[in-house]
């Protein structure tokens, strides 16, 4: 005869499980600490996918000529 000496009260759960909607939040969230915030993740994101180029100065660029 075996006696289980496991205490009924001793049980520990699990930890949750994420779902994978859950660990794209988390990772979108990390990236955007990484980022400095909402605002620079934003600019990031412009950037590398090519809706934003960075500022030029002007000051050396030639006259326009010829009409538009």
């Amino acid at each position: 005869m075996t006696t289980h000496t496991a205490n009924n009260n001793d049980y520990i759960s699990p930890e949750p499980v994420s779902t994978p909607f859950e660990r794209q939040w988390q990772q979108l969230w990390q990236d955007i600490e990484l980022a400095g915030g909402r605002y620079q993740y934003v600019q990031q994101q412009l950037v590398s996918q090519g809706f934003m180029v960075e500022r030029q100065p002007v000051d050396n660029m030639s006259k326009r000529t010829g009409s538009l």
